[in-house]
């Protein structure tokens, strides 16, 4: 029979009841079975919980109790309720997963203890779940040993499924909830396979009794006390059911504590594995820290004094940390002992008052290799001013944008726990009263108490949206974040010292009853906070500011930043009013948010990390280039790195980030690196221009019969409009208007539909031949002209300026070489080019180009094109209108253009290149396109009224 040994007195005491003795002695001999074996499935890394354990704790209660206490006071049932209690306080950490199972499903709910428990286990196993997909690195740290672990839920039900990382997960539940659960094993029994019943012999209350102080070692003495007096009426909270059961809460508790010395771990089991969890390590080595606990040869009989051994500086103040708490305890027991028996004629008591240790002897200091100090970096007062400059540029609207989007936050933080009857609002007033400015700022938001001022808003670098209690009210239980919020790195707040230099805060947070109100200046040595009750719920900024700040903010100011005051914000929730000197200030075009109608000139896309990404190069939106959660980025245009083919224009884009993913900077003006997501939005930028390629109508009408051309142009937005060197893959194959378009947006027009001048297009046409026009034709047609095989590039723009000249005969496809092409002029055109009086083209242009008289209209120049070309006599005899100039060329293009693009044209085109002029007969070549695109075709096809 396993048996756990006890003192002699605990044992003479027991033989005064053979029934209790009984009693004792079977459930020692049942649960004995459970501790003797140790191995803690869910702590295979955790110190002693066993056998050993439970007699070392006996044994220091025994050694806690005075002998005339033990005589005069302690009694049968004392002692019995107490190594009860012992064997039930640490049973929960040897429970396995058939006994999870049972707690979760439900079959202990009949015996929760409903005044200390409001949740059953399922709901309280859910809330962890929830709060350790939200641990922060330095808790995945502690418990996995790994700061980058990805929590999932272990499936309690396999148990051959569960790896380490899940049994440490599951551990830390336990740990967590061990002393409940001690209370629970005491009146069900211990779950298993089957139920072990603990002591079924006593009654309910008696056995609840025992639960509630194995229990009392892992929560708050008083509440214990309270709910004694609540539940045991008759002798209350100091003698129920005729047991000493405060004095035995404290004797549990501090022998418990004092069990720190280094036979609670093996220092072999150290040396032979490696442990995972940094925590389990530390109590490891904590444990081996301890050399000696000495109670008996001290001149103070009262105290207890330790040795120990800490290797570094960290496990010193480990140490020390530890034995202040056990000073606590004795602090705290002995006066809930005073409190409930000082008016005893015998009360119960310890022997200790007192824990002291060598590490307080300075000799014992001056012989450690380390200096015993808490170090560690701290930062000067000034530095929180130095900051505010090189974050914000001193530009006092930089602090408007941090106090809105602190204010946006707090309104869609109580949008989320609110009814549908809130209406969120900022009101943001710049005025004069008398001689003096102000600016405030107004939100009824979330607001917030003592504690969110304190530890957040007033301590710069400490982010409320990373604290727990953040993450279990806004974040679900698969660890995403529920609400947007913008606020992230903490020093948000400096910000507002850009406006003046003292701020006057008034807040109430919502479901408290009282608000507080507190002025502060940013070098302030102690921050009064006052109480206010008559404060409504949310939070009023008010700053006093100069002159001068207040001349920036009027409508009419000259030398803006990038953005205004009033255009920091981009959505329409929450509804955000300005007012300047008492005039309301109208708002220009906002963005449309996600979860309502998305106009139809915005595209949204979907892009991991994010909850969505819209983009528009609609000119009604907003002006702001970049938008993180309706907040403007304002730097940085290029997008970091943000390619889009042969675009120019990157589009607008409002980007909803609720996990705060997006890589901005510490200022949130730019970004730290190329956004992620760029890829997914050139594609869909790619998506959406083959969508307008394939839906644009075509004014030109190319036949056998007749040839009717028109000057027309892409109107794709993106398209780059700007007069310069085309970098996305047009080699410098680009013509220019007098309007100063580039013709690359001009489609090379044939009889068999049309191309975009494009490398991917050019370069899979099986003919390659081109000719363009220059002109005003009559009535933009061509009389029984016969083109062939060529492509037709046309404009009717005016070339006045020898610059414009110069970019259609001189092509830099390649530097230093002209082209083969043969140009037809005007002849009044040719002699006011090549006049040899005026040197209007460079002289290497002039020696390269052969003359080729055609008659008194048209002039040639041939520059090495060898081959037969359309441009002949008859050709031109045909040619009807002012057409100053034509040239017979081989299209060419330089590189390949844009991969994304060429990706996108290759999965909808393939190799089939020439677009056709009717929308049916396009559809019917490019079904798949047709298909996919669909969404984005709407709009080009209600814009060109093709449906009516």
């Amino acid at each position: 029979m396993l048996y756990i040994s006890l003192p002699k007195r605990f044992e003479n005491k027991l033989s005064e009841d053979q029934h209790i003795n009984g009693l004792v002695n079977t459930a020692l001999s049942t649960f004995g079975q459970i501790l003797s074996d140790n191995k803690l499935y869910f702590f295979e890394e955790y110190t002693d919980h066993g056998k050993e354990h439970i007699e070392d704790v006996i044994a220091a209660a025994d050694h806690l109790i005075s002998e005339d206490d033990f005589k005069l006071i302690i009694k049968v049932d004392d002692v019995a309720y107490f190594i009860l209690s012992v064997v039930l306080h640490d049973i929960g950490m040897h429970i396995r997963p058939e006994g999870l199972v049972k707690l979760l499903s439900g079959e202990f709910e009949s015996v929760r203890v409903k005044k200390l428990d409001a949740r059953s286990w399922s709901q309280e196993w859910e809330d962890f779940l929830g709060e350790a997909r939200r641990f922060d690195q330095k808790q995945l740290l502690a418990i996995f040993g790994d700061p980058d672990h990805i929590v999932n839920v272990p499936d309690i039900y396999n148990p051959d499924s569960l790896t380490g990382h899940d049994r440490k997960l599951v551990g830390e539940f336990i740990r967590r909830q061990h002393p409940r659960l001690a209370h629970e094993i005491a009146l069900a029994g211990f779950p298993g396979h089957e139920l072990l019943p603990f002591c079924p012999e006593l009654g309910e209350r008696n056995r609840s009794l025992i639960g509630l102080i194995a229990r009392s070692h892992g929560t708050d003495l008083r509440v214990c006390a309270d709910y004694l007096e609540d539940i045991f009426t008759i002798r209350g909270k100091t003698l129920p059911l005729g047991v000493h059961a405060i004095f035995l809460m404290v004797l549990l508790r501090i022998s418990d504590y004092l069990q720190i010395d280094s036979s609670r771990t093996s220092i072999k089991l150290l040396k032979l594995r490696r442990l995972s969890s940094p925590v389990s390590e530390t109590e490891h080595q904590a444990h081996l820290s301890i050399d000696y606990i000495d109670d008996r040869y001290q001149q103070d009989p009262e105290r207890i004094f330790v040795t120990a051994s800490p290797k570094d500086s960290s496990m010193f103040f480990k140490l020390k940390k530890l034995f202040a708490g056990i000073q606590h305890e004795l602090d705290l027991s002995l006066a809930v002992l005073g409190e409930l028996y000082g008016n005893l004629p015998n009360s119960p008591g310890i022997r200790f008052r007192r824990i002291q240790s060598n590490l307080d002897d300075p000799s014992f200091i001056d012989r450690l290799n380390y200096v015993p100090e808490v170090l560690s970096f701290k930062a000067n007062d000034e530095l929180t001013r130095l900051l505010i400059a090189p974050l914000y540029g001193n530009d006092p609207t930089y602090g408007v944008r941090e106090l809105l989007q602190n204010a946006v936050d707090a309104c869609r933080e109580r949008k989320f726990i609110s009814d549908d009857d809130y209406v969120p609002e900022v009101k943001i007033d710049v005025s004069m009263e008398g001689t003096n400015c102000f600016f405030t700022i107004e939100d009824n938001g979330m607001g917030m108490d003592a504690g969110i001022i304190s530890n957040y808003f007033l301590k710069a670098g400490a982010s409320f949206r990373n604290s727990g209690e953040w993450k279990k009210q806004y974040s679900s239980l698969n660890g995403t974040t529920n609400i947007r919020r913008n606020g992230r790195f903490g020093i948000g707040v400096l910000a507002a010292f850009l406006l003046g230099a003292e701020i006057e805060v008034r807040t109430r947070r919502l479901g408290n009853d009282t608000g507080f109100r507190f002025d502060a200046t940013i070098d302030a040595q102690q921050i009064e906070l006052l109480k206010d009750d008559t404060l409504e719920v949310g939070t009023v900024i008010s700053i006093k500011i100069a002159r001068d700040v207040f001349a920036k903010f009027s409508p009419t100011a000259k030398g803006r930043s990038y953005l205004r005051w009033t255009e920091w914000y981009t959505l329409v929730f929450p509804k955000v009013t300005y007012s300047f000197d008492g005039k309301t200030i109208v708002r220009g075009s906002l963005n449309p948010d996600i979860g309502g109608v998305i106009p139809e000139d915005w595209n949204m896309l979907e892009v991991d990390g994010y909850n969505a990404l819209l983009w528009t190069y609609e000119g009604r939106a907003h002006d702001a280039k970049f938008s993180c959660n309706g907040i403007v980025i304002p730097h940085d245009p290029a997008y970091t790195g943000l390619k889009v083919g042969l675009f120019q224009h990157l589009p607008k884009i409002q980007l909803f980030d609720s996990e705060g993913n997006l890589p901005i900077s510490l200022s949130r003006n730019s970004f730290t690196g190329k956004l992620p997501f760029s890829q997914e939005l050139e594609e869909d930028i790619s998506r959406d221009f083959v969508a307008y390629l394939l839906t644009v109508p075509i004014e030109s009408t190319i036949t056998d019969d007749e040839l009717i051309l028109s000057s027309q142009l892409f109107r794709y937005p993106g398209l780059s409009v700007k007069n310069s060197a085309d970098t996305f893959g047009f080699g410098r194959l680009s013509y220019e208007s007098a309007s100063g378009l580039l013709l690359p947006k001009a489609p090379l027009l044939s009889k068999e539909g049309f191309i975009l001048d494009y490398p991917y297009f050019v370069n899979r046409l099986k003919r390659r031949k081109a000719l363009f026009i220059n002109g005003k034709v009559r009535k933009n047609k061509f009389s029984e002209i016969d083109i062939k095989d060529y492509f037709i590039k046309y404009s009717s723009g005016d070339f006045t300026t020898i610059p414009e000249y110069k970019s259609l005969i001189e092509p830099k496809e390649h530097s230093n070489f002209h082209a083969p092409a043969l140009f037809v002029f005007e002849s009044g055109t040719y002699e006011y080019l090549f006049s040899k009086d005026f040197r209007r083209l460079n002289l290497s242009v002039r020696n390269a180009g052969e003359k080729v008289p055609i008659n008194e209209k048209w002039v040639g120049v041939n520059f090495r094109l060898g081959r037969e070309s359309v441009l002949s006599k008859g050709f031109l005899a045909k040619v009807l209108g002012s057409v100053k100039m034509l040239r017979d060329y081989d299209l060419r293009c330089a590189g390949e253009g844009h991969p994304v693009l060429n990706a996108v044209l290759k999965k909808y085109f393939g190799d089939d290149v020439v677009i056709p002029f009717l929308l049916e007969d396009r559809k019917a070549k490019y079904p798949l396109a047709f298909e996919e695109l669909k969404p984005y075709m709407a709009k080009y096809l209600k814009q060109l009224d093709i449906f009516g």
